[in-house]
């Protein structure tokens, strides 16, 4: 039990104070800029009543093209892209944690034993003597939030993990965007080739009849050369695809972490129809502040919220600080055959204002203190 008197009072009356001033911010709440958008499309395109929901991540499965659906499947699970933005993503959601850990007491424990051997060095006694002490007691610190140094430092790392979110997303939408447009660049190289094959064949038949008409004297000789020479144009043209669909393949292949000949499985090659896949319509009944949606520019804006805090945070730092510390703790001691034992405690609030720092705070931080109080 505390003695209550004139001093547990004024205890009792800091601590009160240092909670009712703890309500006091250096700076407003971060607010985001109003967007002044129009409230729809200005030309909007009528869709049929079966227009289909946009679906957030997996936007790709709208092209309902089981090829595309499987290699950006393996490509968001091998991407190391993918994994550094993850990555960053729980080592601010561990920030966040650590910062939030600040509004709360510090608790520890602490334990000691010790056993001695001493012996006597007067004149009275020479015995020799063995002394046991042992301590255990509890430690309580806590920083009362005086002007929202660690609320702001919490808000600041979360609007950071929601930037790492959006960094995430953004990283995921490029590889899916990336896949997608390779497949589908793979199939229109298939299809060049095989139009360029069946040119051949025609060109390679033209050059044929013309060889045979020149021999019989109806045409000149310079038409064959002519024919001659575009067939090869064409053979130039095919061996470019050719070399071109590779390297769509092997971009695949660093992709998606598939080797050439599973991209090909997944891709096989297309025949003289075009098997481009159609997106269902999307119902977009979205205002023009859709240009904010990207991931890109979330990232950005939550970027901007969170050094709003920090420039709080900064401020508070070179504001007075108030820590409570509290120990309570038992002691036991034995020597002699004698035993003693008894507990202590402490109750120990700190008010600390910084005077100079070099920059980092000082005088113009105390003024900033009195001025707060005044308002």
């Amino acid at each position: 039990m505390f003695a209550r008197g004139p001093r547990a009072t004024a205890v009792a009356a800091l601590i009160a104070g240092a909670l009712v001033a703890s309500g006091c911010a250096t700076q407003p709440d971060y607010r985001p800029p109003a967007l002044a958008a129009p409230a729809a499309w200005s030309a909007a395109v009528p869709l049929p009543d079966a227009a289909a929901a946009f679906p957030g991540d997996r936007w790709w499965t709208l092209l309902d093209d089981s090829a595309i659906n499987e290699l950006v499947d393996h490509a968001m699970a091998d991407s190391p892209s993918v994994a550094q933005a993850v990555a960053r993503v729980d080592e601010a959601r561990a920030s966040l944690g650590s910062d939030a850990a600040q509004r709360l007491p510090a608790i520890s424990l602490d334990g000691t034993a010790t056993r001695a051997r001493s012996l006597g060095t007067s004149a009275e006694t020479s015995a020799t003597t063995l002394e046991t002490t042992a301590s255990a007691g509890l430690g309580l610190s806590w920083e009362i939030d005086l002007f929202g140094r660690v609320r702001k430092s919490v808000e600041a790392a979360r609007h950071r993990l929601d930037a790492r979110t959006a960094d995430a997303a953004a990283a995921r939408l490029s590889l899916a965007a990336q896949v997608a447009n390779s497949v589908l660049a793979l199939r229109a190289c298939d299809f060049s080739r095989t139009v360029a094959t069946e040119d051949i064949r025609s060109r390679e038949s033209v050059l044929a009849l013309t060889r045979r008409r020149v021999a019989t004297g109806f045409v000149a000789p310079v038409d064959e050369a002519r024919a001659q020479s575009g067939l090869a144009a064409v053979r130039t043209s095919l061996a470019l695809r050719n070399e071109s669909c590779v390297r769509i393949v092997n971009g695949l292949s660093a992709l998606t972490g598939r080797d050439a000949a599973q991209v090909r499985s997944a891709v096989p090659a297309a025949g003289t129809a075009a098997v481009m896949p159609a997106a269902a319509p999307l119902a977009l009944g979205l205002p023009a502040a859709v240009l904010a949606a990207p991931p890109a520019v979330v990232a950005a804006e939550r970027e901007v919220a969170a050094s709003w805090e920090q420039i709080a945070v900064a401020r508070a730092e070179r504001l007075p600080r108030f820590d409570l510390a509290a120990a309570i703790s038992g002691q036991w001691l034995r020597a002699g055959g004698s035993t003693l034992d008894f507990t202590t405690w402490a109750l120990t609030p700190t008010l600390s204002a910084p005077l100079f720092g070099g920059g980092a705070g000082g005088i113009g931080g105390t003024a900033r203190f009195v001025e707060i109080l005044e308002l």
